[in-house]
């Protein structure tokens, strides 16, 4: 079962230490899914990796974990 936060109530540094753990490996499946749209960030190198989310401003990084969530809630309704 996963916990689906909103991104709108996570503070920044939260999202900021939740996206680079989503760029180490996909806590749906465990691995890096062809379908992911983080599947090419996570063949860098973890400082490029790093940098990316960040370079990201607060949106972004909202926007890049309510990806997230619904890739992990198909992913969830899948099974």
């Amino acid at each position: 079962m996963f916990v689906f936060m909103s991104a709108d109530a996570i503070p920044e540094e939260e999202l900021t230490t939740l996206l680079i753990g989503l760029l180490v490996t996909c806590p749906v499946d465990g691995g890096n899914p062809e379908d992911c749209c983080l599947n090419d960030l996570r063949k860098r190198p973890m400082r490029e990796r790093y940098g990316w989310v960040k370079a990201l401003t607060l949106e972004e990084k909202r926007a890049a974990w309510r990806r997230h969530l619904e890739c992990a809630e198909q992913k969830a309704n899948r099974k």
